[in-house]
Formats: C-alpha cells, structure tokens, sequence
C-alpha cells in the first residue's frame, strides 16, 4: 500500500521456486497533489505447475503519476505453470497519468497460462451519475467508487488486522471505509 512521500520508488522481487509453489501479490496505490510512484515488479517462476498472480491497482488523483513496470519470466523447467500479471489505474483528474507496462519471459513452450492486463482510464462517467442519482455528492460518489475498485485486493486479506491497518492507510484518500470494511 502506497500512500506516502513525493517520490516512491518501490522493487519487489518473487522466486517462485520448487514444484506446486504458489504466490499472490497485491499493490495498491492511492496517489495525489504531485506525487510520484514507481513500482517495479520480477516474477520468477523455477518450477512444474506453479502459479505466481499478480494485482496491482491505484488510484490517481491531481497531477500524481504513476509507472508500473513488472515481468513475468518462466524459466524453461517450468512446464504447466500459470501466471497473470493485472495492472489498473483510475485516473481520478484530467493532469493525474499512469504508464503500465507489462512484460512476459516465457522460456517454455509448455505454460498452463501465462498472461497480462494493463489500463489506465478516467473514472467511469456512467457509474458516477448513477452513484449521483441517488442522491450523493461527486466526491463522495467518487470515493464510494475508488472503495469498489480496491476492494479486489481489500477483499483478497484473510487477516482481520491487516486489512484494517491498510483500510486505515487508504481513508485519507478514499474517505470512510466502514462500508468496505463491511463487505470484506
């Protein structure tokens, strides 16, 4: 979870290593004012019918940017195993800007699965008036969407504590979290 400083940088590194091995990540970002986040992700998959997945999603407000920059490389005795590497990012202002860049290394001709998604996009204009429709204001129609939007990964924390600690991380950008607290 990112929230922080001018300017992060952050590298995160998995060996997914032996047989059956299996890894999940989750990143999640929510920027503002002029902050600038890069995030660099390796996924090394060394073993038969492993799975290594990956979800990253931020949301951008202001003139914050954002750069995500992961590849997924499967060693050639990795044969039957399955990677997915997702990477969204809600633009939440007309400045705000995010580069997602994925990248695969398939060095076996023998994956179960082995793939990508990237967007970057303004909030849905549609769901927004319907939020609105009911009567709430843009900025609270707007953070009732960017709660939907990270619940993915929100949901995804088995533990009670940690979820909090990153709900509580994430309010000052996201506003109230009792009902995304609710729901996971």
């Amino acid at each position: 979870v990112l929230v922080g400083s001018g300017r992060t940088k952050l590298g995160v590194q998995s060996d997914i290593r032996g047989d059956g091995a299996e890894v999940k990540l989750y990143g999640l970002v929510a920027a503002a004012d002029s902050q600038r986040i890069d995030v660099n992700s390796l996924q090394i998959v060394d073993g038969k019918a492993s799975q290594s997945d990956l979800l990253y999603l931020s949301a951008l407000y202001d003139s914050a940017k954002a750069v995500y920059y992961g590849i997924i490389r499967v060693q050639p005795t990795s044969s039957g195993t399955g990677s997915y590497q997702e990477c969204r990012n809600m633009l939440l202002s007309d400045k705000a800007g995010a580069d997602p860049i994925p990248a695969l290394e398939i060095l076996t001709s023998d994956v179960a699965r082995c793939g990508h998604g990237a967007t970057a996009g303004a909030i849905d204009e549609e769901e927004l008036f319907y939020v609105m429709s009911r009567g709430m204001p843009r900025l609270e129609a707007e953070q009732l969407l960017v709660r939907g939007f990270f619940n993915r990964v929100v949901a995804a924390i088995p533990e009670p504590q940690v979820r909090a600690k990153v709900l509580a991380a994430l309010e000052p950008r996201i506003g109230r979290v009792a009902e995304l607290e609710a729901a996971a």
